[in-house]
């Protein structure tokens, strides 16, 4: 059963989902403020990098996944990257945010649990960009539309879940602890390798692979490859399990943001 504070948060939430949508839009539109090419950025960016990705790991180094498939080594490594970015976005992104929102922070009424909220938002943005560009190029390279690819919001919404409750923490501890962007920087460098995002699962000995599912976005981005890149179905038990397992640690993020939010405009 909720706690008060729990049922409060949920209800800031609801009642103010159009200033969320409005702090999202403007933190968009913020992003590429006075360049040339604005908005565009946004679908540049993926492009450029799945260019860079395909000629180097591609024809340079003429790399392999490691297992049998036909889809462009560029195209399984994007996948991994781009749930990685997601939540590494998140991350980064939450560190400094009581600071850089002082003057929301020392009004009472003002609903401090939907700023994180609003970091999620923006990276979900940027990542169904990313998401739309590698379904374009997969089909552009002739593999076709796939039944698969409709299971992918079954994996987006424990990733959404588990992103924000780590925005919830990584915001609380921001706020008291001015070394948490540095700390949150290592961390997600950490997660970039210890993720199988430049290699396969298959690729590390059975005996490392619980240290390598230690790392709790490893499963999504195997499961991204499965739905998106092999046109398998998901593994629907493991992301229900996966699901509720994300809900519980949101939850119990919330609960320590509300604990620690009552001092936080002691701190800034």
């Amino acid at each position: 059963m909720f706690s008060y504070s729990l049922r409060q948060s949920f209800s800031n939430i609801f009642d103010n989902k159009e200033l969320i949508l409005a702090l999202v839009k403007r933190d968009v539109l913020i992003r590429y403020k006075g360049s040339i090419l604005g908005g565009l950025w946004n679908i540049i960016n993926p492009l450029l990098m799945l260019a860079i990705y395909g000629f180097v790991f591609g024809i340079v180094f003429k790399a392999k996944w490691g297992v049998d498939t036909d889809k462009n080594f560029a195209m399984i490594l994007f996948c991994g990257l781009m749930v990685h970015t997601f939540v590494a976005e998140v991350i980064n992104g939450c560190p400094l945010l009581i600071q850089s929102n002082a003057n929301y922070v020392k009004k009472v009424v003002f609903p401090l649990e939907i700023l994180p909220i609003k970091v999620v938002m923006v990276s979900l943005f940027n990542h169904i960009i990313s998401l739309a560009i590698l379904i374009f190029f997969i089909v552009s390279m002739g593999f076709g539309f796939a039944i698969s690819w409709l299971y992918y919001p079954l994996l987006l919404f424990p990733l959404i879940c588990i992103s924000l409750g780590i925005g919830y923490i990584v915001t609380s501890m921001g706020a008291y602890v001015k070394d948490t962007a540095y700390i949150v920087g290592f961390i997600t460098t950490i997660l970039l390798f210890l993720s199988p995002i430049f290699y396969p699962v298959s690729a590390i000995p059975e005996k490392y692979h619980v240290f390598i599912f230690m790392n709790p976005f490893a499963y999504l981005i195997e499961q991204a490859r499965e739905i998106l890149i092999y046109d398998n179905m998901p593994d629907i038990s493991g992301l229900v399990t996966y699901s509720i397992f994300s809900i519980l640690f949101l939850l119990i993020s919330m609960k320590f943001f509300n604990k620690l939010k009552a001092g936080f405009s002691d701190v800034i």
